[in-house]
């Protein structure tokens, strides 16, 4: 599990909208894809330390 739960939850509730645990599992997975092609980039650049340029 990538996302904090508790978090999602709090930040939804502020905008006024429900976060059920499906749509934190789905958001999770879109996460770590996205962590999976920044490894992948910086890992093509010779590098092990992510950039904020990566993602």
């Amino acid at each position: 599990m990538m996302i904090v739960k508790k978090a999602a939850k709090e930040a939804a509730k502020k905008l006024g909208v429900r976060f059920p645990d499906s749509a934190i599992d789905a958001l999770s997975k879109k996460v770590m894809d996205i962590v999976q092609k920044s490894a992948d980039r910086a890992k093509k650049n010779g590098r092990v330390t992510l950039k904020a340029y990566d993602f």
